[in-house]
């Protein structure tokens, strides 16, 4: 059974990237650029030798998204999306934070919560409440909230989100749901 169903898979999986992978994968980094010109600035500017790899991780990250929807495989990808944010928005804060980032590190504990970090730069970084709230002014996307959607996904929160897979070949889906999660 195990052969068969990783054959299967194997297959399902060549056979969507061979027929959209490069298309969805460019459509991935289409709309990553801006993200990716971010994090060279970052990179290259603010950088503090303080969980720096959280932007490097957010970069894996990106292509990570590619890689899995370019096989068809929407859930991993949705990990992915998701964990660009929490990455990014870990880095805000540890960059200025070494003790507590070392603490991360020894114990596995500590990490900041996406609310408790949005709350700690409007407290304490001068604007970002007035420069969030106009990117969420101009936003260009149709999802409101993207990071709880992509929650709502990776939590199973509802009917409708939650993973209905009877073989592993059905863990590939169908072309438009990773055109959907690549744009």
């Amino acid at each position: 059974m195990h052969a068969k169903q990783t054959s299967d898979l194997s297959a399902a999986t060549h056979s969507f990237s061979t027929s959209s992978g490069a298309a969805i994968s460019s459509s991935v980094e289409s709309n990553s650029a801006l993200l990716v010109h971010w994090l060279a600035y970052l990179s290259n500017y603010h950088k503090t030798g303080v969980a720096d790899g959280l932007l490097d991780a957010v970069a894996s990250s990106i292509r990570e998204t590619a890689g899995t929807l370019s096989l068809g495989l929407v859930r991993p990808s949705l990990f992915s999306l998701r964990g660009q944010i929490d990455l990014l928005l870990g880095w805000l804060y540890f960059k200025d934070h070494s003790v507590e980032w070392l603490h991360v590190n020894q114990t596995g504990d500590g990490f900041k919560l996406k609310k408790e970090l949005l709350q700690y730069l409007e407290q304490h970084t001068l604007r970002f409440a007035a420069r969030f709230g106009i990117l969420r002014a101009i936003k260009s996307r149709k999802e409101v909230d993207p990071y709880r959607l992509l929650s709502a996904h990776i939590h199973a929160q509802s009917v409708p989100l939650l993973p209905v897979v009877q073989d592993l070949s059905d863990l590939v889906r169908p072309e438009a749901a990773c055109i959907e999660c690549a744009s």
